[in-house]
């Protein structure tokens, strides 16, 4: 019988993947220095007459023999000071537009797979004032094998607009700062060949080279308290072997920020 992974379980297990830094954001004690796997699931989440609140649908496949529920929670828009607000709000955390399938699609898959076990969560690694980052987990279950898949989304509550790479670092010094992240990335890369067990086509492109962390892949990031962690997929989900996670402090990532950008003003 297959062992049942629970979200709490796997954000506790993806955290020991990250190397952990001192803390420099400027937030004050009550948030910093608290550990990823004691972040809460599924919250609610309340600022400025936004009040964001945990929807949750389990789904159990009539096929099945197995007694099996997949548990599905996301992030609801409750209340919101404006129906345009909340559209953006709502529009920004939709399951589609972030995991790129629908309530829908996964109730289908379920249907089609019996094998099949889905999980999908959320947690809040950032909220401070009007910055909020949703952090989503997507877990399959099925063959012996678990799968994860985490999505980050960083939202500004006074407009409802998804914040961009482009949003937070100086466009000029975007290249520089991808350079920065590559050479924790080949740092991994090299590491992982000397303890063997890869082939070279596991670190290659679809052209043979060697894959690079280039400006186009910090879009794929997630604020915390101790500064930002950018990932690489160095293969899609669920095939997704090195841990691809790097982490960046706040004192590192001072020089590439937009001045007039909202994560300046909460760096010492």
């Amino acid at each position: 019988m297959m062992t049942r992974i629970k979200p709490l379980q796997i954000i506790a297990a993806l955290a020991g993947l990250i190397a952990i830094a001192g803390c420099d954001w400027n937030w004050g004690v009550d948030i910093v220095g608290r550990p990823a796997e004691e972040l809460e699931p599924n919250p609610t989440v309340r600022w400025g007459g936004v009040v964001l609140a945990p929807e949750h649908r389990a789904m159990r496949n009539p096929r099945s023999d197995v007694e099996k529920v997949s548990e599905i929670a996301w992030p609801r828009v409750a209340q919101a000071p404006s129906p345009e607000l909340g559209a953006r709000i709502g529009a920004a955390l939709d399951l589609r537009s972030v995991l790129g399938f629908s309530l829908d699609d996964h109730r289908r898959e379920i249907e089609r797979d019996e094998s099949l076990d889905v999980d999908i969560s959320y947690s809040v690694p950032f909220h401070r004032e009007n910055l909020l980052d949703v952090s989503f987990l997507y877990v399959t279950q099925g063959g012996g094998a678990a799968r994860i898949n985490q999505r980050d989304v960083l939202l500004d509550l006074r407009t409802g607009r998804q914040l961009h790479a482009r949003d937070l670092f100086v466009a000029s010094r975007m290249p520089e700062l991808a350079r920065l992240v590559d050479e924790r990335m080949q740092a991994e890369i090299a590491a992982a060949r000397a303890r063997g067990g890869w082939s070279d086509a596991d670190f290659l492109d679809d052209a043979g080279r060697l894959k690079h962390f280039g400006p186009a892949d910090l879009e794929r990031f997630s604020l915390g308290d101790r500064g930002i962690t950018f990932s690489f997929e160095f293969e899609p989900p669920p095939y997704q072997r090195l841990p691809g996670d790097y982490l960046l402090t706040s004192a590192e990532l001072r020089p590439f920020l937009r001045p007039d950008g909202p994560l300046a003003a909460i760096v010492r």
